[in-house]
């Protein structure tokens, strides 16, 4: 496995170059507000912002490559967040670039007697997953002390490839708090007909409101022959209520 060094001090700098304010969210490949590679239930504050970047060492039968996803959020409503996206693909023979939008809509909030529930969009032009859609379920166990012991998730998902094969298929995780703002993540999905193995990532989070958030873990994109190397950093620009 070979991570270009360059690629991740620049994902990094370009983070740590920005101002901070509000709550920062987990990092996730595609942007916050999720697991490694699967969107949650959970809605960002109305009004907040926040940038992330992260890379990942995929390595498949076209060759080893790094992507680093950049991505800017808002939490527009209390339901209702979007952004936009650069993914940079590097260490082929053609390295390239997609951009693209994402956005998710929470039709319920999580309470004592029902999950949060959620629908989750993004289209990322000429990438592996162009389009893909995810309606999911998320919930806090929580203990005699109210405090979360264990957060699971459960979803549907369907992705489309640019030549127009498609396929639907289930994913689920479960965060796991071990004090001190860090948090064990685990997460698998089926293998949709296009990819070449099934999306998964296991690792630890770690985040504090009002500073950076930090994600680390191996993680396959669904796209890798074995699961490579993940680092992510997501950082709050203000706003939220």
């Amino acid at each position: 496995m070979k991570i270009r060094l360059p690629a991740l001090l620049a994902a990094a700098v370009v983070v740590s170059a920005l101002g901070c304010a509000s709550q920062a969210q987990a990092q996730t490949f595609y942007g916050p507000g999720g697991l490694f590679v699967h969107p949650s239930a959970f809605s960002p504050k109305p009004g907040s912002r926040s940038m992330a970047a992260s890379i990942i060492t995929q390595d498949s039968d076209h060759g080893s490559g790094q992507y680093v996803p950049v991505s800017l959020s808002f939490g527009l409503t209390e339901r209702f967040s979007a952004g936009a996206l650069l993914i940079s693909h590097r260490g082929d023979a053609h390295p390239h670039d997609h951009g693209g939008v994402f956005a998710k809509y929470q039709l319920a909030r999580d309470s004592a007697s029902r999950p949060a529930f959620a629908v989750a969009g993004a289209y990322r032009r000429q990438d592996s997953m162009e389009t893909s859609l995810a309606g999911v379920a998320s919930h806090q166990f929580l203990g005699r002390s109210g405090r979360p012991l264990v957060v699971g998730h459960l979803g549907v998902k369907y992705g489309r490839h640019p030549s127009g094969r498609d396929d639907v298929g289930a994913y689920g995780g479960v965060e796991v708090p071990l004090g001190g703002d860090v948090r064990l993540v685990g997460e698998l999905s089926t293998r949709l007909r296009f990819e070449e193995s099934a999306a998964r990532g296991l690792g630890l989070f770690w985040g504090k409101p009002g500073t950076v958030s930090v994600g680390l873990g191996m993680v396959n994109l669904g796209r890798g022959r074995r699961d490579g190397f993940f680092f992510g950093v997501g950082y709050p620009l203000g706003g939220g209520s």
